[in-house]
This record gives structure tokens, C-alpha cells and sequence, in this order.
């Protein structure tokens, strides 16, 4: 029998300001694997690089498709937490996404977070991704991993003329080859989920209004 949840439509908020080529990867990664359809609001605080330019063209883009970006900018630069705020006060879908803008994730990550929130909707769910393992011992192995990738693929850029959005992908690549295959422990240890780089938090859009914060 089909999962009538499977398929819900998100709203993804993300808060950036600045750092073009991670958003251009972030963008690559939540359109190439996202199944659902779904709205990318994008809380711009004052971003000065050019990711205003980027994102409005993907809304102009994306206006009709099931892929819609919505941007909203500020003219400061505005806490986190009031940014995820403003975001959920235009979100229009039934599952709330808080991404932040350096997340990479395999094909269909979204569907595993549908299905425990078909099961119960007053959960708040949250990957076990690179910086938050269940045990302390593997997060700072990650981190560590991650540390020398980062510095490797400096030495790549430099070397061979690369540019940014490059250099991130190439750090990517070496770190987690395709997250396809990168499964993340829950905490029970008893199950894994597929791979998320970074962290973010998913719920029901009702969840918020239960805890009486909109």
C-alpha cells in the first residue's frame, strides 16, 4: 500500500548570508535529491557576494515548477533563530525542513524523515550527521577526516587554479565518495539512515503551533 505521507510537500528554510559557492552546491544537492515537492525559503541577512543574484534567478526560474524558491531579504544581519521564525510564518507546506545552507544529502533523504512523521507528527527529528554522532569517539573521527580533506583540497585549488565552488566539491567527494553508501547510526544503534553532511531539524508544521510559538 502507497504511503499517502511519502510524498508531502516541504518547506525548506534556510538562513545564509554570504557564501556563494556553497549555496550554488547546496542548491545542486537539494534539487538533484530531493523526490518531494517542495519550497526553498531562502532568509538572506544581507549577503553582499552575489547570492541575492543567484537566488532570484532560481525563483524566476522555478516559479511554476515543484521546485519553488522563495527569497526574502534583510537588510541586516539578523540571528538565527528569528530567521527560522520568519521563515515558518510564510511556509506554505506540511513539513517544516530547517536546513542550513552547507547540507549534502544522498537521493531521497526526505522520505525516511516522512514516514516516522506519518507515524507521529509531534516528533522532532534531526539526523545524526557528521558533527553530532552517537558516540563521541566517531564524531571526532569524522571531524578529524574532515579537517584534513578541507586542507587537502586547499592545497588542490592552489595547485591547480580551481575555484571555490570547486574546491568544495572536490572536499565532497573525497570525504564521503556518495552518501548513497554513508549511513549515519540512529541513536538506538539498532538502525541507520542514509548520510546527511550537517546538521538540520524536520517537523510537522503543526508542531510549532502546538508548542505555542506561532
Amino acid at each position: 500500500m502507497r504511503n499517502p505521507y511519502a510524498m508531502s510537500s516541504l518547506s525548506i528554510i534556510t538562513a545564509i548570508h554570504n557564501g556563494l559557492p556553497m549555496n550554488r552546491l547546496y542548491w545542486k544537492a537539494l534539487s538533484g535529491n530531493t523526490a518531494a515537492p517542495f519550497e526553498l525559503i531562502v532568509i538572506d541577512n544581507h549577503s553582499t557576494d552575489g547570492s541575492e543574484k543567484f537566488f532570484k534567478g532560481l525563483m524566476e526560474k522555478n516559479e511554476k515548477a515543484n521546485q519553488k524558491v522563495v527569497y526574502i531579504r534583510n537588510e541586516f544581519n539578523q540571528s538565527y533563530p528569528r530567521s527560522q521564525i520568519q521563515g515558518m510564518r510564510v511556509a506554505q507546506n506540511e513539513i517544516l525542513c530547517f536546513l542550513n545552507n552547507d547540507i549534502w544529502m544522498p537521493k531521497q533523504w526526505e522520505l525516511p524523515f516522512q514516514t516516522r512523521l506519518k507515524q507521529n507528527p509531534l516528533l522532532i527529528l534531526s539526523p545524526s550527521g557528521q558533527e553530532a554522532q552517537p558516540t563521541q569517539k566517531r564524531s571526532n573521527e569524522l571531524k578529524a577526516s574532515w579537517k584534513w580533506v578541507l586542507f587537502f583540497s586547499k592545497v588542490w585549488k592552489q595547485v591547480l587554479g580551481k575555484g571555490e565552488e570547486e574546491r568544495l566539491w572536490k572536499a565532497l567527494e573525497w570525504m564521503y565518495d556518495s552518501l548513497e553508501s554513508f549511513k549515519n547510526p540512529t541513536v538506538s544503534h539498532k538502525e541507520t539512515m542514509n548520510g546527511i553532511k550537517g546538521d538540520s531539524v524536520v517537523c510537522h508544521r503543526d508542531l510549532p503551533k502546538t508548542l505555542g510559538e506561532m
